[in-house]
């Protein structure tokens, strides 16, 4: 049996506009050890998201457990 991709999975998740959009902005700042530190307020001004948008977009994606 074929091991499914991680993209493979992340696509039958049903993501949301919004949540490939910051996914996407995360994965651009990645560190080195997976690591991620970037503020709210800045993916809300880079992207011009709303800073509720972007706070309502965090909760879905560790909801479907793609953050923790």
């Amino acid at each position: 049996m074929i091991r499914e991709s991680a993209w493979g999975q992340l696509a039958k998740m049903r993501l949301t506009r919004s949540e490939w959009v910051i996914f996407g902005f995360l994965q651009n700042c990645i560190d080195f050890g997976n690591k991620v530190v970037v503020r709210q307020s800045r993916i809300s001004e880079e992207l011009g998201m709303d800073a509720s948008q972007v706070s309502r977009t965090f909760l879905g994606l560790v909801a479907k457990n793609v953050l923790i």
